[in-house]
């Protein structure tokens, strides 16, 4: 008979045993789960690495123990057995164990306690192991399979093609059909990126992620996004409500179905999302109208320079200069525009005459609009005076040299803001109008200054028919911000009926279209149907105004009046409440005045507010914006469903004239050989002498503070057929001179046309001299990494910098650049030195604008070349000579060896997700590739000047090759990935060829692959 002792130890065999199985088990499962995660942990390797492999070394471990458990248990057991089996009598057996009895006890009651702490890990693992098989398969939904979803009128086919993740939609039924599809589409892959930009624009970020986001929200409602945003689905055509309505009801349909939730909700611990709206979706186009709608922050900076830093005019325009059209191109010529002359053409001398020819009257705008002029009293002068009233007791005193040289130089109602220091805090800033912390948050989708689209008519292709390209640079976002799509449906039904820039006929006709949607809205935005294609580009048109409120007269509150035309006018006034996760709720009053809403109030826009703690009050500011204007019906969404169902240039135009906003230049070609140009969107007429440069003041007083309508459609820019044969808008000057409108003063800030000026010259190399233009050619053309800006350093450096005052370092470089090909691409040195002798440049203004970064272009290659009194005060040599050899020995002996661009290190681009990206959890969704480019290449590459590793955040955010004479053979990209679900493989599959210059065919024909993932929507 077995005693205790053996017992325990076949127990302690049983148990060791079993764990070594488990832990077996346990070693293939783990290895099996690190598979599936192996890209998330080779993304995380700093903290997935280390921890997986203590996981795998722990169960490595518990197998080994077991093992070794199991041997010295079964040693143990036979001593037990042995000393069982003795003849004792009972009596000694019931005494304390002998001397050799004890061991076996001792070794089996410590096998016994390891082996079940080596099973608790295990099951531990297991636990750890599931919960993360559960995050990767239970977030992600199923698309394959019948979906039963009432509301659609037939079946509709969706086929995922497995490799790229390119989606078709196949309507058995109407257009109605297919953007119900869109909503099912949108919900599947993206319902995460939907949540996060209804939460922006209406204000409620902070309930999701808390008081970080409180910033946001104060801005969203105070400007009233998702008010307007209500008001425009409530002035919608027809035709473009049952578009948003059946896409709406698709996204509904789909969220009752209790579907998978994507991780960030588990993660955020966030509820199942409300049902859509259409002011849901609408509000995106908002936010996208904002973001792309630079002028208020140049506003801002203007005045921030003039007040803050106490610079003259004169000097800020040095600082921001005009677009210079002697050096990079306008778009559209007199003759384009029916104001006489010849074609630009590729004679850019034609360019310089005709600027040269029209200055006078370019002059004469210039003048009547920049102000101040010496003795006038014009709205700006009042602007200012008002912010010196009402900061007076803040007012400190400046240099005595920079109030004397500034009275010389301005009026005296603009020489007293000179004395304001420290109110308008300074932060760094890599170009002049983008987004800088304190003036406004971070744009959505980040640089305004680039994009590029080009049209190019058949007498310059090989095919004889137009080639038509399209890159628009948005921030690098994952998701990305674009979900590509095809659509088909059996006929157009009601919706084009009801579309009034359609024949009643349409409605009968199939409907195609392949292109980039936006998620959150019906329709594709960037594209092809089977008869058109169209692109589009920013023009940062100047469609917002700064206002300074004039405090109120005879005593009353300026927190409740303002004075207008001599009188005291009530603020509209309410109240905001924002809960916030993990705290109590915050309340604000938000005002409102006859321009709009006040956005200096609740801590916004701080560089228009006196520093925390500093006494006297700050000025009031309104701000007006097109996409605010309360007598505005904003179409914007109609003109864009219009355009994907258009068939010729004429049903193109008549869908453009509902554009409200953001302004646009829209390309077009179609498949008879037209190419054309249409400037979209409002743009205010101003009264008086008023550029709407500068802020100015909202008392009423005077002729020129308002706005006296919009630039007539019939008057709004366009071209059809130009002579010469291309279209090439890169967010360069779109009018000549001689064009009597005001669009903007701001073209390209930054930018300069460099990259409008690169195309120019590739096509007309590539169609000159009998030479004809090919698809190849126009994707050679946008993969294009010359930099003309690295040029310009080049030559400058060539010509400034003497040997003789050069360290032998600084020597090197110049040989470098002498005799470098000016190319950006991956792997180049000599970019890298380039980049770094600009963004020492850029660093020259700092003291004098309050940043670290003053990234102009032109102002840096004016100062190396001519020189500049920032070079005086850095180093007592205003030529900049001695500036510009230190700035080349330091950029060639940075890091000690040459590095790479677009290598780890160095100008990787990132793509950043919206929350997480903020997170230790980055690792798990970011995704960083190598990129080459600068913000002057065709391949655009912005670098943030201000971080020595010059990373990219801005870039490419979808491409497009349409070639009509084959328009099934046309090629796009959407970078990253298609899908948003973290865990899918369709998230980043396709992050290489984005950056390779990879494209996928842009067809409305799904593939053949058995793989391909096909579901289908049906009502029953």
């Amino acid at each position: 008979m077995a005693g205790p002792v053996a017992t325990l130890c076949r127990s302690a065999r049983l148990r060791a045993g079993l764990a070594g199985l488990v832990a077996l088990l346990s070693i293939l499962a783990f290895a099996g789960f690190v598979g599936s995660l192996s890209k998330a942990i080779i993304n995380c390797a700093e903290i997935l690495g280390p921890v997986t492999a203590v996981f795998l070394l722990a169960l490595a471990g518990c197998l080994a123990m077991a093992a070794f458990c199991c041997r010295a248990a079964v040693r143990a057991g036979a001593e037990a057995d042995s000393v069982s089996d003795d003849s004792v009598a009972p009596l000694a057996r019931s005494s304390k164990p002998d001397a050799e009895e004890r061991p076996s006890r001792c070794r089996c009651v410590s096998l016994h306690l390891a082996m079940t702490l080596c099973g608790i890990a295990t099951i531990a693992l297991w636990v750890v192991a599931a919960m993360a098989v559960w995050l990767t398969t239970s977030t992600i939904p199923s698309l394959t399979g019948t979906l039963k979803l009432p509301g659609l009128s037939k079946p509709v086919h969706v086929i995922h093609e497995d490799q790229s993740g390119m989606v078709h939609i196949e309507a058995e039924g109407d257009l109605a059909d297919g953007y119900f599809a869109l909503g099912v589409v949108h919900a599947q892959l993206r319902l995460w990126q939907m949540h996060f930009q209804r939460s922006v624009g209406a204000g409620r970020l902070a309930e999701a992620v808390g008081a970080p986001a409180l910033p946001t929200d104060k801005l969203m409602r105070t400007l009233g996004v998702y008010t307007a945003a209500k008001e425009a689905s409530l002035a919608l055509p027809r035709d473009a409500a049952m578009a948003v309505d059946s896409y709406v009801s698709g996204i509904n349909a789909y969220l009752a179905t209790n579907p998978p939730l994507p991780v960030e909700f588990v993660l955020l611990g966030l509820p199942r999302p409300e049902p859509w709206t259409r002011a849901d979706s609408l509000v995106w186009a908002k936010l996208m109208a904002y973001d792309l709608a630079g002028n208020l922050n140049s506003e801002i900076t203007r005045f921030r320079l003039m007040a803050r830093q106490g610079l003259s005019p004169e000097r800020i325009e040095q600082l921001m200069p005009p677009y210079d059209m002697t050096q990079f191109p306008v778009a559209l010529s007199p003759a384009d525009l029916g104001l006489g002359g010849e074609q630009f053409g590729c004679d850019a001398s034609l360019r310089s005459a005709a600027t040269d020819h029209a200055e006078p009257l370019e002059g004469r705008k210039r003048g009547l609009a920049d102000g101040p002029v010496a003795g006038a009293a014009d709205a700006v002068s009042r602007a200012a005076a008002i912010v010196a009233t009402a900061l007076r007791s803040a007012a400190a005193p400046r240099r005595a040299a920079a109030d004397a040289a500034a009275a010389r130089r301005v009026p005296e109602s603009w020489v007293s803001p000179v004395g304001l220091p420290g109110w308008i805090s300074g932060s760094a800033r890599d170009r002049p109008p983008a987004p800088r912390p304190g003036v406004r948050p971070d744009r959505q989708f980040g640089n305004l200054g680039a994009s590029n689209n080009w049209v190019v008519s058949g007498n310059r292709t090989t095919t004889g028919k137009p080639l038509l390209c399209n890159d628009p640079h948005l921030t690098l976002m994952a998701p990305s911000i674009w979900l590509a799509v095809s659509i088909k449906t059996a006929r157009g039904g009601e919706i084009v009926r009801l579309n009034p820039t359609l024949p009643d006929s349409a409605a009968d006709l199939p409907v195609a279209q392949v292109g980039a949607t936006f998620v959150g809205l019906p329709g594709v935005v960037i594209g092809r149907n089977s008869r058109i294609a169209w692109g589009v580009t920013n023009t940062g048109a100047d469609v917002q105004d700064l206002y300074v409120m004039q405090a109120p007269a005879n005593g009353s509150s300026a927190a409740e009046f303002y004075a207008f035309e001599g009188s005291n006018v009530a603020y509209e006034r309410r109240t905001e409440t924002f809960k916030v996760a993990g705290s109590a709720d915050v309340s604000i009053t938000v005002r409102r005045s006859r321009f709009g809403p006040v956005v200096t109030d609740n801590g916004l826009f701080s560089d228009l507010q006196p520093a925390e703690g500093q006494s006297g009050a700050h000025a009031d500011m309104s701000l007006r914006w097109i996409s605010l204007e309360r007598n505005v019906n904003d179409t914007t969404l109609a003109a864009f469903l219009r355009v994907g169902l258009a068939s010729d240039h004429s049903e193109w135009t008549a869908a453009l004239q509902d554009y409200v906003a953001p302004s646009q230049n829209m390309i077009y070609a179609d498949v008879d050989g037209n190419i054309a140009y249409r400037m979209t969107g409002l743009v205010p007429v101003r009264a008086g002498r008023r550029s709407g440069r500068w802020p100015v003041a909202g008392d009423g007083q005077g002729n020129d503070w308002d706005w006296n309508g919009f630039i007539p459609f019939e008057e709004m820019p366009a071209t059809l057929n130009p002579p010469e044969g291309f279209i090439v808008t890169a967010n360069n000057r779109i009018t000549p001179p001689a064009y009597k409108h005001n669009i903007t003063f701001d073209w390209d800030a930054g930018s300069n046309g460099y990259r409008a000026k690169r195309i120019t010259d590739m096509v007309c190399a590539g169609s000159s001299g009998g030479a004809k233009l090919s698809a190849a050619d126009m994707r050679r053309i946008q993969l294009d990494s010359t930099t003309y800006l690295g040029r310009d350093v080049a030559m400058t450096v060539a010509a400034k910098l003497e040997n003789s005052k050069l360290t032998p370092e600084a020597q090197a470089g110049k040989r470098a650049l002498e005799g470098w090909d000016h190319s950006a691409a991956v792997g180049s040195t000599v970019q890298t030195t380039a980049v770094r002798l600009f963004a020492a440049m850029a660093r020259l203004a700092g003291e004098e604008t309050g940043t670290d970064v003053w990234g102009d272009a032109m102002f840096a290659l004016r100062a190396m070349r001519n020189g500049d009194p920032a070079c005086q005060r850095a180093d007592g040599d205003a030529s900049c000579q001695t500036y510009f050899a230190k700035a080349l020995h330091n950029a060639s002996v940075a890091d000690g060896h040459p590095a790479e661009w677009g290598t780890p290190g160095r100008h990787m681009a990132t793509f950043t997700h919206q929350v997480l990206g903020k997170s230790p959890l980055g690792c798990l969704a970011d995704r960083t590739v190598g990129h080459g480019g600068d913000f002057s290449t065709v391949n655009v590459g912005h670098s943030k000047l201000s971080d020595p590793a010059f990373p990219q955040t801005a870039g490419p955010s979808y491409r497009q090759v349409v070639d009509l004479a084959s328009p099934a053979s046309s090629l796009f990209l959407n970078p990253l990935g298609q899908n948003g679900n973290l865990f899918s493989k369709h998230y980043d599959n396709l992050v290489r060829d984005w950056a390779e210059g990879e494209y996928l065919p842009m067809t409305t024909v799904a593939g053949s692959s058995d793989r391909d993932e096909t579901q289908t929507m049906t009502s029953n």
